[in-house]
C-alpha cells in the first residue's frame, strides 16, 4: 500500500488555524513602505506568559515584576511556506485575527521546508490599569524683551502606562539632606523619550526622565527611569 503525504498541505487540515497578516519590517530598502501579506491557515502554539524583560546601564536584562499589570506573551506561530514569496524575518510582525501584533524574534524552517516556525512576542499593559500619563516636551519661546523662555507643553496625552517605585536615594545639597524616589515607568506605546521630555501623572506629578530603554529593541518593552520633580 502506498501512503501519500503532502507536508505542504498539512496546516490546511488543522481546525485551530486562523488567517493572519504578515507585516514586513520597514527598512531603507522598502522606501518607508510596509508590505503586508495575508496568510491563511496560520497556527499558533506553545504560548508562555511572563513579566516584561528590562535592562539599563546599571542592570543586566531581567524580568521586572509589575503585579501582572504589564505582561509579555511569547508564542510560536507556524506559517505555510507556500504562501510566502520571501521568508519571514526577525522584526517582522504577525497581526492575528483580533488585531494583536506579534513581533518575530526568531524563525526557522521546519517540516521539510513547508512551514516557517516563528517565535514571537506580544507585550501589553492590562486594560484595567489605572495609570494614564501625559508626555511633555520642552519648547523654547520668546518672552518679554526677547528673552528665550523654556516651557513644557503636552506632546502626547492619555498614554497607558504603569508607574512603579523602584528605589529611594538619600541626597545632600548645601548641608540639607533629602530623599528622592526613583520610578520605573512602563509604556504601552513604543515612544523614544529623552531629556527634552517629561512625564505627567494623573495626579499632576511631574517626572524628570533619567533614562529611556527598550524602544530600540524588538524584544523589550519601552521603559523610562525617572525622578519626581518638586
Amino acid at each position: 500500500m502506498t501512503l501519500d503525504f503532502n507536508p505542504a498541505a498539512d496546516l490546511a487540515t488543522v481546525d485551530a488555524t486562523e488567517t493572519v497578516t504578515l507585516e514586513r519590517r520597514v527598512t531603507p530598502l522598502h522606501n518607508g513602505t510596509v508590505a503586508r501579506i495575508i496568510v491563511t491557515h496560520a497556527l499558533r502554539a506553545e504560548m508562555t506568559i511572563g513579566e516584561p524583560i528590562v535592562s539599563s546601564r546599571r542592570e543586566r536584562r531581567r524580568q521586572e515584576p509589575t503585579d501582572g499589570r504589564h505582561l509579555a506573551y511569547d508564542v510560536v506561530w507556524h506559517l505555510p511556506a507556500n504562501q510566502l514569496d520571501e521568508p519571514p524575518c526577525v522584526g517582522d510582525r504577525i497581526l492575528d485575527a483580533v488585531g494583536r501584533s506579534w513581533t518575530i524574534l526568531d524563525t526557522k524552517s521546519v517540516t521539510l521546508n513547508t512551514r516557517w516556525c516563528c517565535t514571537c512576542r506580544y507585550s501589553t499593559i492590562a486594560d484595567e490599569l489605572d495609570n494614564s500619563i501625559n508626555v511633555l516636551k520642552v519648547v523654547d519661546t520668546k518672552g518679554e524683551c526677547g528673552a528665550v523662555v523654556r516651557i513644557w507643553q503636552r506632546w502626547r496625552t492619555a498614554v497607558r502606562a504603569k508607574i512603579q517605585p523602584v528605589e529611594n536615594k538619600t541626597v545632600a545639597e548645601h548641608d540639607v539632606v533629602g530623599t528622592t524616589r526613583r520610578y520605573r515607568i512602563f509604556l504601552a506605546e513604543d515612544l523614544t523619550l529623552d531629556h527634552t521630555h517629561r512625564i505627567e501623572g494623573t495626579d499632576g506629578a511631574i517626572y524628570q526622565i533619567l533614562q529611556s530603554t527598550g524602544h530600540e529593541r524588538i524584544d523589550q518593552v519601552a521603559v523610562v527611569e525617572a525622578e519626581k520633580v518638586g
